[in-house]
This record gives C-alpha cells, sequence and structure tokens, in this order.
C-alpha cells in the first residue's frame, strides 16, 4: 500500500447453526490500520490514512453460543499518522484497549485517531505547520451478536448479547 492509504475494513461471518456453537478459538473480524502520510515531497508532507472499519461477526443457535475460552472482536483499526511513516495500529483479538493511531511527529503531522471498541473512532489529529498534514480518523467499530432463543426479556427478535466492536472474551 502507499503512504496515506487507508486501512481495509474488517469483514463479515455468520454462523447459523442447528445445535450448540461453541468458541475456543478467536473470531477476528477488526479493521486494519491506516498508513502513515509519508511523502518524498518536503514542501507538502502527507496526510495520514483512515484505520478500517469494524466488520460484523453474527452467531446464531436455537440451542445455545458459548464463548469457552474464545475471544470475538469487531474493532476498528488506528488512523496512520500525518507527515511520518508511522501507521495506526490494526484492531486485534483479545486488545482491551482501543487500536491507537500513529504517533504525532511533532510540529509537522497529525496524530492518527485511536480506532473504535465501542462505537466510532476518534478523529485525526491536526498540525500549526504550513507543509505538514493531519493524521487520519481511526475507523469505527464493527459488531458482534450471539443469538440465541433464551434472550433477555425486551430484546429485539431474540438477540441475546450484542456487542459493537468491544471484545468478547471468555
Amino acid at each position: 500500500r502507499a503512504p496515506g492509504n487507508a486501512g481495509g475494513g474488517g469483514g463479515a461471518l455468520q454462523v447459523s447453526a442447528r445445535g450448540a456453537i461453541v468458541v475456543r478459538g478467536t473470531i477476528d473480524a477488526a479493521g486494519a490500520g491506516g498508513r502513515g502520510g509519508d511523502s518524498p515531497t518536503v514542501g507538502n508532507r502527507g496526510s495520514g490514512g483512515g484505520g478500517g472499519s469494524g466488520g460484523s461477526v453474527l452467531l446464531e443457535s436455537p440451542i445455545a453460543v458459548r464463548i469457552e475460552g474464545g475471544t470475538l472482536w469487531a474493532g476498528g483499526g488506528g488512523g496512520g499518522s500525518g507527515a511520518t511513516s508511522s501507521d495506526g495500529n490494526h484492531g486485534r483479538a483479545g486488545n482491551v484497549d482501543p487500536p491507537t493511531g500513529g504517533p504525532s511527529p511533532g510540529s509537522q503531522g497529525g496524530r492518527g485517531g485511536d480506532g473504535g471498541r465501542d462505537g466510532m473512532g476518534e478523529p485525526g489529529g491536526s498540525t500549526s505547520s504550513n507543509n505538514g498534514n493531519g493524521g487520519g480518523g481511526g475507523g469505527g467499530a464493527g459488531c458482534v451478536v450471539l443469538r440465541t432463543p433464551g434472550a433477555a426479556p425486551g430484546t429485539p427478535a431474540g438477540l441475546g448479547v450484542v456487542r459493537s466492536g468491544e471484545p468478547i472474551v471468555e
């Protein structure tokens, strides 16, 4: 990827089963980090690329969906920093904190925004330099849904656990 390119989105996974679903590993639908805005042009340093948004995970079973030592994750990727080659971090399974954006290179460029863990990603930072550019924004969180018929009262259409980007770790 070229400098300043955006990170890719997290994709989607749906598993619909007749029996129980048991997750013992990692299901990772996180977005990729944006590239830093490194530019060979001295007069105008590049802007950072935005982080990719988190994807979607839907697991549905008429019996049960259990997470046994596994992790489900759909967070957004961090934005790349402006005017440097510092990429944003990829959203990743088991990461309790949001994926961080690329660090600020000082007056030449802005910091990349953090990726969303439970909602929107942060905007990228700005710069006061005449020849610098801002960091890319963090990608928004995706969605993880576990659907079973034994849902809590008041949840729509039998939804059991609904999370937005935040990792489900058991």
